[in-house]
């Protein structure tokens, strides 16, 4: 009993020494009403928008909130929020916050532990030059952010487009489905993405009266750059828009059994994407 009781005293003055050592006030100082998001829950958001913990800036911030007749309001230093939710009000502080703690010095901390982030997005996609006229399709990706290194799989399907070659009793059908690796630069929390692209897929043509041992499926092997932009819309969750230029590393044709060629994916393809993102950090 005695031990357990020295122990435990000399624990208490340990951690009343070192808060005595540390005069700095807390990060962000939160007050609420009880039906408004926590302030763990409000710390949380501020860092997502940071991406990075608060203790790395030289700023000390207070958030008073309270209920008005029409929902709430928000005072953050000289600076005053209102909303009709709270949560929303929380995002909105949240972002101020951000700003705020953005234009203070950083302090001169270690690194710390590795920052991990990821999501997965699902996009519409139109593109030229690699299926005949302007296709459509759909991607599904999936990434993940160590830092300001982000690496991304992405699966792709292309609606399969109709083309008639000139001089062509028939026309071909063409279709794309690929497999897309993406490592570029995340610099978190902007908005700003890019990253070398490894495509990798088949071409699948075909069609009525088509004939010809190179009509069937033909490889698809292409590299280049890409970038994006991330509009957060919602908590964990952005719009996401992409542009790619890929050089085909691959010679694919189809063509009928007398050697005319059907259909020949240009050398330069280029693609777009529009999609909605759910993620953290």
């Amino acid at each position: 009993m005695v031990i357990r009781g020295v122990v435990g005293a000399c624990v208490l003055a340990a951690l009343a020494t070192s808060a005595a050592a540390d005069p700095r006030p807390p990060a962000l100082a939160w007050r609420a009403p009880d039906a408004c998001p926590g302030a763990a829950d409000a710390r949380a958001r501020v860092e997502e928008r940071l991406g990075e913990p608060m203790e790395r800036f030289v700023v000390g911030i207070s958030v008073s909130i309270a209920t008005e007749p029409h929902g709430y309001i928000a005072h953050v230093g000289e600076r005053t929020l209102t909303s009709d939710t709270c949560d929303d009000l929380t995002d909105a502080v949240a972002l101020v916050v951000a700003r705020i703690a953005t234009e203070a010095p950083r302090r001169d901390a270690p690194t710390g532990p590795a920052r991990w982030g990821g999501g997965v997005r699902g996009s519409w996609m139109s593109g030229i030059g690699g299926v005949p006229s302007v296709g459509i399709g759909g991607e599904l990706a999936a990434y993940v952010r160590h830092d300001r290194l982000l690496v991304e799989l992405g699966a792709a399907d292309w609606a399969r487009t109709s083309h008639l070659a000139p001089g062509a009793p028939n026309a071909i059908e063409v279709g794309l489905q690929t497999a897309t690796l993406r490592v570029g630069y995340a610099p978190e929390p902007k908005a700003i993405r890019g990253w070398v692209a490894l495509d990798v897929g088949a071409m699948s043509g075909g069609g009525n009266g088509v004939v010809g041992p190179n009509t069937g499926r033909a490889a698809w092997v292409a590299v280049g750059p890409g970038f994006a932009v991330a509009w957060p819309i919602a908590r964990r969750f952005r719009l996401v828009g992409t542009i790619e230029v890929l050089a085909s590393l691959t010679h694919s044709r189809f063509v009928l059994a007398d050697g005319m060629t059907l259909y020949e994916p240009s050398p330069v393809s280029a693609r777009t994407t529009l999609g909605l993102e759910v993620g953290w950090r």
